[in-house]
């Protein structure tokens, strides 16, 4: 209903809006077009017959020209034809003068309107020049129409009768080059021209029976659009009902709005979403527990055989116990690191770092060998700590599921935009592939490797850090592991 009215009120603004253009402009067009059929007419003249100056000044009056005013050169004198903009009749001279005459002033004829009214019009905007070759028989030789370039304003004394947006225009009368008359236009008013009275009368008639009809049309139209509007959020409100309570397999009724239909497609996927990280919430926490259970179960026996003289007290059974409190605590640190990359504490300051030296460093903390392919001046622009700790856990599951005695390998190349950290060992891949970088995902389904399955997780929460990439697969009996440092982040800071 709100768009009903705004858009009458619209129709309405633009047609009052229409109508006084229409008043300030009517004027204009209809004293131009006027000047114009005068112009064409006296081009076309044949001044050799008998016609007069009238003949050729009012042959092609408009319908909506009311009436003529002629002033002599000094303004005293006027002959008046026809009636105002409003059809009010305007004092005629009644008294028969040759037009020729009256043009060059040569008559007393005047109003006899109370002495009229004094009006601001606009200067004469055109020009008519007659030229008589005989002075004593007025006999018209030549005559020509033209703009004069006139602006501005000129005060005229008019009939009592006359207002000023009856008058159209002016133009000025010249014979023998000498001004000798002003010819007034006087044009009907908009709304009292007949066919634009007429047309105008019409549109309001019809906004008034058309508004009516269409509000009634819009409340109907409303109504069931809200209702039907309401049924679809009743069903988008029960679907997430479901959801907040764990009932994921949700699906709303088949609708042909589109709008619906995609909130509808959103929800279920929603829905999909939710049951999957339900279920992968599940796996977590059994992973986790079975994950932490087992250092604890181990030192909980050695604890028991200690208790009941099993286990000698020694430094084998002491070893033996900090072996899985060391586990135990190394698997509790990987949650917490991984929660940690996770929360939005966690920062990437990133530097450039000497690729070579890092890696140096970190082979050397973890006592490993690896084949190391990496010139002495390759940069990488990183974290120093977040790619140590991604580099240890690479070469940690390199070193732990690796096939044969070859020792892992570790290059890099430039491809793209990217730094490529290549680690190469000698492995496969299970089948089908888990996935490597979700949670306690593990290549060993059973469990029965060491490991808290957090490894290529914590490397994929750093590479996003970085904004870089991280991937696994398996060729020719290799196992790949890349990661991909973004090589324009360096560039742009050098």
């Amino acid at each position: 209903m709100l768009i009903v009215f705004a858009a009458t009120l619209f129709q309405l603004v633009c047609i009052s809006l229409f109508s006084q253009s229409l008043v300030y402009i009517w004027s204009s067009q209809v004293f131009d077009e006027f000047a114009e059929n005068v112009d064409t007419g006296l081009k076309n003249a044949d001044f050799t017959g008998t016609k007069s100056i009238y003949d050729y000044l009012f042959s092609n009056v408009s319908e909506r020209i009311s009436g003529f005013i002629l002033r002599s050169s000094e303004g005293g004198h006027m002959i008046t034809f026809g009636q105002s903009g409003r059809g009010k009749l305007i004092p005629q001279v009644t008294s028969a003068v040759n037009d020729t005459l009256i043009l060059m002033g040569h008559t007393s004829a005047t109003t006899t309107d109370n002495g009229g009214r004094k009006l601001e019009v606009d200067a004469p905007k055109y020009r008519l020049d007659i030229t008589i070759q005989d002075p004593f028989g007025m006999v018209i030789s030549d005559a020509s129409f033209s703009a004069t370039g006139n602006t501005g304003k000129v005060t005229v004394t008019y009939p009592s009768s006359i207002t000023r947006s009856d008058v159209a225009g002016t133009i000025e009368v010249y014979i023998n080059g000498l001004l000798a008359a002003y010819l007034d236009v006087l044009v009907f008013s908009v709304d009292y021209y007949t066919p634009t009275k007429f047309i105008l009368r019409e549109v309001y008639k019809v906004l008034v029976y058309a508004v009516p009809l269409a509000l009634v049309l819009a409340f109907v139209l409303a109504y069931l659009v809200s209702k039907r509007t309401e049924k679809n959020v009743k069903n988008v409100e029960d679907a997430l009902a479901k959801l907040s309570k764990g009932q994921f397999d949700v699906k709303l009724p088949p609708t042909k709005i589109e709008e619906y239909r995609q909130i509808g497609n959103s929800i279920e996927a929603l829905g999909k979403d939710l049951s999957r990280h339900s279920a992968s919430r599940k796996e977590w926490i059994r992973n986790i527990s079975h994950d932490l259970n087992t250092p604890v179960t181990g030192m909980n026996m050695i604890l028991e055989g200690i208790q009941d003289g099993m286990f000698p007290v020694n430094n084998e059974t002491i070893a033996a116990l900090k072996k899985e409190n060391d586990t135990l605590m190394s698997r509790i640190a990987s949650v917490a690191y991984y929660s940690y990359l996770l929360s939005p504490d966690a920062k990437c300051s990133k530097k450039e770092i000497n690729l070579l030296s890092e890696v140096i460093d970190v082979l050397i903390s973890m006592n490993s060998d690896v084949t190391c392919q990496v010139d002495a001046d390759t940069v990488v622009y990183a974290d120093s700590s977040l790619l140590s700790r991604a580099l240890k856990e690479v070469f940690k599951n390199a070193m732990e599921y690796r096939m044969g005695t070859r020792k892992p390998i570790i290059r890099t190349e430039m491809k793209d935009e990217y730094l490529s950290i290549l680690v190469e060992n000698e492995g496969k891949l299970p089948d089908p592939l888990p996935q490597f970088f979700e949670p306690w995902a593990r290549g060993d389904s059973s469990r029965t490797q060491g490991g808290s399955g957090l490894g290529l997780s914590i490397v994929y929460q750093i590479m996003e850090l970085h904004r870089g990439k991280v991937s696994i697969w398996e060729e020719n009996g290799k196992v790949y592991v890349e990661m991909l440092f973004p090589f324009l982040d360096y560039v742009s800071v050098v």
